[in-house]
């Protein structure tokens, strides 16, 4: 997968081994990346991640104090970037926690180009997938929490005025329209509103109380 467009995403090729390192960065330069650092412990990788924001990391396991899984479980909570990890050797233990590091996909040495490029496009598709999977869920619940303003907001009008519902939301609408707002906007404010009356109203009710 070559990227698109007049802007080469970063990159980081994370890999102890400086021939190996520079393989790697040449074949990223190829499909169009640019590499911005190749660190060679686990914990430059973590500070050129965070430092550098990248769209790809490259992060072999096996490197000097914290290893690749490691650091791509360090990395992930900060920074948006598919990280895709290479090894020597593959099993169920590995694949199970580079799971649970957050990784995208996965090489097994020694990696070709054309491997290189299927993999990480499979990587890319797959986090495309999950953020769109994540901007749709968070759509769904502000969808709903407006809905509970709407209503909330509706019960109050309806309580204040003596309306009925339709009339109480096409009040809204219609104040929505006139002012150019959002109706979520304006039901917290008439939830806003209400709830200060109700505290003046309470604190009134309290200094008529008689003395006992």
């Amino acid at each position: 997968m070559t990227p698109s467009g007049t802007h080469s995403p970063k990159a980081i090729v994370c890999e102890d081994e400086a021939v190996t390192s520079a393989r790697l960065a040449q074949q990223l330069e190829e499909l169009g990346y640019a590499v911005v650092a190749r660190p060679a412990t686990g914990l430059e990788a973590v500070a050129a991640a965070r430092e550098h924001r990248p769209e790809l990391i490259l992060m072999d396991i096996r490197m000097p104090g914290m290893d690749g899984l490691a650091a791509a479980a360090e990395i992930r909570p900060t920074v948006d970037a598919t990280i895709v990890v290479i090894t020597a050797h593959l099993s169920d233990e590995f694949i199970e926690q580079a799971v649970e590091a957050g990784v995208g996909g996965y090489l097994i040495k020694p990696v070709s180009p054309e491997q290189l490029r299927v993999a990480i496009a499979l990587s890319l598709g797959a986090a495309a997938r999950v953020r769109a999977a994540e901007h749709s869920a968070e759509t769904a619940r502000k969808q709903l929490a407006d809905r509970k303003l709407i209503e909330r907001a509706k019960g109050i009008l309806m309580h204040a005025h003596g309306l009925p519902e339709h009339e109480a939301y096409r009040r809204i609408q219609k104040r929505s329209q006139d002012e150019r707002r959002s109706m979520p906007e304006l039901a917290a404010e008439i939830i806003h509103a209400s709830e200060v009356l109700a505290a003046g109203d309470a604190a009134a009710g309290s200094q008529r109380a008689p003395d006992s």
